[in-house]
């Protein structure tokens, strides 16, 4: 029997197996679900069972079991749909069994290529049930594949050519139509264009690079009109709010702007191959005819030979290649490049042909990875993303000067997503050996995969004895990957009490200036404890904590953060050193293990019943404090203004929010005016930009620019202003917190808690101190704000010594 056909029903009977009921086993093994990409299989993606150097055997060797702790979301038979419709047909229902079979609450999947596509909408979908612990992304498509991109032109160059340019409106929307009826004004300025530039420049340029730039120069209404503000769907998008169960209809999901850089391309191709004799004496220089400084009968004849011949070889080319690279591309993928999967696919920006300028193409994409963005920096969507990209030779660079490094399909770029808590990025780096497909079967990127999947390991601490409890510890610091440092007592951490956690960073990475758009480097920090239940708590940064008893292991978490850093540049700087972390905990327990009964003892003033389930503070520590929250706002703070014509504007009045700014432009010309919203730390909160076209000197514009506004608190603590020592005082807090415009998200957090009690060990006047962190998200028409404010605000309170005695 031929082995893959053998290996084929064994899969096919792991799947089969999947659908049918059995009872629960319970296991501590998180189940794996892997999930394959675009025109592949389980088999192909992924190896079969017995198969050396597979990511599949590599898995049972770790000790998953078919059908028990490993899965298969096999969709070979729908390669040609959406991942929106394979993530309802297949995905959701292996996940469900998946649980079912194994007795677990969550599975971790393990997607490849367009299969990572198909994971992530199950995540982000009104369909998920928050039982995914850990996505793995090998080779994502996060924004988009330039293979999908080159398919779809060829799919249009196709369509003009078997009916040409131009047409009658359609009935409903066609993509192809609309394109082509588009493609014949580019056609048209594509001649123009040529003949000025070719023929008449005196300074040699290539067709391709200098069209954007001779759009804006000749048609800059139409450039403005087609591109810059063309940068949503031709028809209503439905999807504002949230994800649509069904992937939309075309003309709802890409951009106005992304059919107008289409259609320029189909224009370009359609007039290159079938510009004969004009385009023949065009495409001659004057200065071609002079060979060796002379001009004389022969050489001109020799010329003109030449450039025929090539000419006409070259037409030949042209004419062919969009029907044989689309069948090509339908071989080698084994996918029609006009399916709706291709479509999917597609890239998020898209340029012109020469031109430098991104246009928004994929707004679906886009709208779903904004949308991602901001839950996971609100912590609303707690799934650890592990990527890992390749980094490859890029073989499309003659062809396509605009497409960066790239593994062999999909660009590095494409792979990064912004990281977020425990997320991990890894890069791998070679000629050609770690290309999208041989991810897979790398034997250091399986072992990768099966260390993260066994979860987080903690960093090595240093433990040390003292008066009080005290770990100290250092790990390397990393943008890529998340430091962690964990604490285990021996006994546990007894009594309550509190604990003082700081976190530096050694020998920080200097970027700014070094990678281009990195602004400074940042750390963030967060704090998991697990009870002897093994119930968790978290805090989302470092500083002092209240630990209640019977807390038994204590987790840091810390990660560098790049500032400004953009996905095209993560290669230039996935190398630099991150320094070192240095960790240090210091943990004091209370005089007392438990509240004290209110009922016992003198009547306490204001008759006030204190509820033992509330946090219990007990100040006898110097800084007698209860938080050690500090202080921190981002606000808006200064707007600076380039007009784009050599003149700047700074307008450092906190208070303009909305501020409307006229300037004057001497010159006729088109300029690319900015204005960008600084805060108070130096972070970049707002960017805009006009393309504006000055017809006459003098002409005068007006421009409105408005950014975020920082909300206003209100913090109210009710409590006692005079106790006595040694018994609990009880305080509530209320915030009254405002919603600033273009709030699209708000979470308010009070410190140390809602309602709390105090312990004084000795008279004297304190303070009792409250912060309130206020996380908030603003949705701009393009683009999206996450700030994060702590407020504090302090009452003094007089102790007094009781004057009961034995």
């Amino acid at each position: 029997m031929d082995p893959r056909r053998l290996g084929t029903g064994l899969l096919l009977l792991v799947f089969v197996s999947v659908l049918l009921p059995a009872p629960a086993r319970a296991t501590s093994q998180v189940p794996v679900v892997l999930v394959h990409g675009l025109a592949s299989n389980p088999e192909h993606a992924f190896g079969r069972p017995g198969e050396a150097g597979s990511l599949y055997q590599h898995l049972i060797n770790k000790g998953y079991v078919l059908g028990q702790t490993l899965f298969v979301c096999d969709y070979r038979q729908d390669n040609q749909a959406s991942y929106v419709d394979i993530c309802h047909r297949y995905l959701i229902p292996v996940i469900q069994q998946a649980k079912k079979l194994s007795g677990a609450t969550s599975v971790d999947v393990v997607a490849h290529s367009m299969g990572c596509l198909v994971a992530r909408y199950y995540i982000n979908s009104p369909q998920y049930g928050g039982d995914v612990r850990t996505l793995v992304r090998l080779a994502p498509p996060g924004r988009g594949s330039f293979g999908a991109n080159l398919a779809r032109l060829l799919v249009f160059m196709q369509y003009a050519q078997k009916t040409g340019l131009g047409g009658e409106d359609c009935e409903g929307f066609d993509e192809l139509a609309y394109v082509a009826t588009r493609a014949n004004r580019h056609r048209q300025w594509f001649e123009d264009f040529f003949f000025y530039a070719r023929l008449l420049s005196a300074t040699p340029r290539t067709e391709a690079q200098d069209y954007g730039e001779w759009l804006i120069r000749e048609q800059p209404e139409f450039y403005r009109n087609a591109f810059c503000l063309a940068q949503r769907p031709l028809l209503r998008a439905d999807y504002v709010r949230g994800l649509p169960t069904t992937h939309p209809e075309p003309g709802t999901d890409l951009t106005a702007a992304y059919y107008e850089a289409a259609a320029a391309q189909v224009g370009r191709q359609y007039y290159l191959s079938r510009r004969g004799v004009k385009g023949f004496l065009v495409s001659i220089r004057p200065s071609d005819l002079f060979l060796s400084g002379k001009l004389t009968f022969w050489n001109a004849v020799k010329v003109l030979v030449v450039k025929a011949g090539r000419q006409l070889l070259g037409d030949i080319i042209r004419r062919l290649w969009p029907g044989l690279a689309a069948r090509g591309v339908a071989h080698f993928l084994q996918v029609d490049p006009a399916s709706e999967a291709v479509r999917c696919l597609l890239e998020e920006e898209v340029q012109l042909p020469g031109g430098s300028e991104s246009f928004l193409a994929n707004y679906f994409l886009w709208h779903w990875n904004a949308q991602e963005a901001e839950r996971r920096s609100s912590e609303d969507l707690p799934v650890r993303y592990v990527t890992v990209a390749g980094e490859v030779f890029n073989v499309w660079a003659a062809l396509y000067d605009t497409v960066s490094a790239n593994d062999a399909i999909v660009e590095t770029a494409a792979t990064f997503l912004p990281l977020y808590r425990d997320d991990v990025f890894k890069l791998y780096q070679g000629l050609v050996n770690l290309n999208h497909f041989a991810l897979r079967s790398n034997r250091a990127v399986q072992e990768f995969i099966t260390q993260q999947l066994a979860g987080c390991q903690a960093a090595a601490v240093h433990h040390v004895r003292g008066q009080t409890d005290c770990w100290q510890g250092k790990a390397p610091a990393s943008l890529w990957e998340p430091t962690y440092f964990e604490f285990v007592p021996q006994d546990g951490l007894g009594a309550a009490g509190t604990v003082q956690i700081k976190v530096d960073c050694l020998n920080m990475p200097h970027l700014a200036g070094r990678v281009p758009g990195i602004t400074g480097v940042g750390v963030e920090t967060w704090v998991r404890v697990w009870d002897g239940q093994g119930q968790e708590s978290f805090f989302n940064q470092v500083g002092e904590l209240p630990l209640e008893q019977g807390w038994q292991r204590v987790r840091v978490g810390c990660r560098l953060q790049a500032h400004g850093l953009a996905p095209e540049n993560v290669g230039a700087c996935y190398e630099v050193p991150g320094g070192e972390f240095s960790c240090q905990m210091n943990w004091q327990a209370g005089s007392i293990t438990s509240p004290v009964p209110v009922d016992s003892g003198p009547e306490l003033p204001g008759g006030i019943t204190v509820p033992d389930d509330i946090p219990l503070i007990q100040v006898i520590r110097h800084s007698k404090l209860t938080t050690g929250k500090k202080e921190q706002r981002t606000f808006h703070s200064r707007w600076e203004w380039d007009f784009g014509d050599g003149e700047q504007m700074v307008d450092d009045d906190p208070t303009h929010i909305v501020t409307e700014v006229s300037h004057s432009f001497a010159l006729p010309g088109t300029y690319r005016v900015r204005a960008t919203s600084w805060a108070n730390n130096g972070r970049a909160l707002r960017e805009m930009s006009w393309q504006v076209e000055i017809l006459t000197g003098g002409e005068q514009r007006v421009f409105t620019a408005e950014t975020i506004q920082e909300p206003q608190v209100e913090i109210i603590i009710n409590g006692p202003d005079q106790w006595i020592t040694g018994r609990p005082a009880l305080f509530t807090v209320q915030a009254i917190v405002n919603q600033p415009p273009y709030t699209h998200n708000q979470q308010v957090q009070i410190y140390p808690a809602p309602r709390f009690q105090v312990v004084w060990a000795r008279a004297g006047t304190f303070d009792v101190v409250v912060a309130v962190t206020v996380r908030q998200s603003y949705r701009f028409p393009n683009q999206s704000i996450f700030v994060s404010n702590t407020y504090l605000h302090k009452v003094p309170v007089k102790v007094l010594t009781t004057g009961v005695t034995d």
